[in-house]
């Protein structure tokens, strides 16, 4: 661990990872359309978002109904997560190595990162313009957690090694803490390593 963690939020960490991975085991069904991917919830819970082979289906909470279709990637959407600075953004990655922000209510895409890994879950700051990416390396054979800079369009100067790579999650900050910063965990194999947010790892 790379951080000193209070025990209540170590619990917390442990049992979201855990559930994190046991959603990537199972398949969602939505709208008749198999979905390997985790769905994610839009930030006022109206729509689902729901990554599928190179795209990314919006759908109504309510009716379950298709409302949206994001396309623009040229291969599988890996993962897709909430952009914490804007309402109605989305970031996805894709098998095409690129991350893509997009509006989720207009369906346009904003911008385009060319990250040259295969990213298989990612976090991103609320505060500074800086992405955690859990990378696929070498083709698959292990796996790396960089720091993105999305305003230089730059990989961080430093990685942690892992296995595989695996899901990240965002924690609270330590009780009684007077700084604001959140942590970023994952973990490989029986290790669970923490550390804190807006730093290179």
């Amino acid at each position: 661990v790379t951080e000193a963690v209070h025990p209540k939020h170590f619990r917390t960490i442990c049992i979201v990872l855990l559930v994190a991975t046991v959603l990537e085991q199972f398949a969602l069904m939505s709208a008749g359309a198999l979905s390997r991917r985790p769905a994610i919830f839009s930030s006022d819970g109206r729509l689902v978002l729901t990554p599928s082979g190179n795209a990314v289906r919006i759908y109504s909470a309510a009716t379950g109904e298709q409302v949206g279709l994001l396309k623009g990637h040229t291969d599988d959407v890996t993962c897709a997560t909430l952009n914490p600075q804007a309402a109605s953004q989305v970031y996805t990655a894709s098998k095409d190595r690129a991350l893509k922000l997009w509006d989720y209510e207009t369906q346009e895409c904003l911008k385009t990162f060319n990250v040259r890994e295969i990213v298989r879950s990612m976090l991103f700051s609320a505060d500074l313009p800086v992405a955690y990416l859990s990378i696929e390396w070498r083709d698959g054979a292990s796996g790396r957690v960089i720091t993105y800079d999305l305003d230089k369009s730059r990989a961080g100067s430093t990685a942690m090694k892992t296995r595989t790579p695996g899901p990240l999650i965002a924690g609270s900050p330590t009780p009684g803490s007077s700084h604001g910063a959140t942590f970023v965990a994952t973990f490989d194999r029986h290790s669970l390593f923490v550390w804190r947010s807006g730093r290179e790892i």
